[in-house]
């Protein structure tokens, strides 16, 4: 799973790069995102309410079913952490983390 081994390995994806993995549908230079949000946004307007709203329940639905409940717990643990701190020291520091595993 090209996810699994990005998130284990913090790797940082270009725009191009999650494109040819399939992580993003499309990529826009800044200039024209706007315009492309402002296009996406008007056919999406155009479209049937009712089949919008049953679309997103749906995926509402079937997000909810595979979801492995709150992850709360395990983001607090990470961000309220001293290697949060100390990582995030060590990227402002420009220097490598120096981890602790607490």
């Amino acid at each position: 799973m090209r996810a699994r081994e990005i998130v284990l390995t913090a790797r940082l994806v270009g725009a191009a790069d999650a494109k040819a993995m399939g992580l993003v549908d499309e990529v826009h230079p800044a200039t024209a995102l706007r315009g492309r949000v402002k296009e996406l946004a008007a056919h999406i307007a155009e479209l049937a309410p009712l089949t919008l709203a049953a679309t997103k329940e749906a995926v509402r639905r079937m997000i909810a079913a595979n979801s492995p409940g709150s992850l709360e717990d395990l983001l607090l643990s990470c961000y309220l952490s001293e290697d949060f701190k100390e990582g995030a020291r060590a990227f402002l520091e420009k220097r490598k983390a120096n981890w602790q595993g607490r």
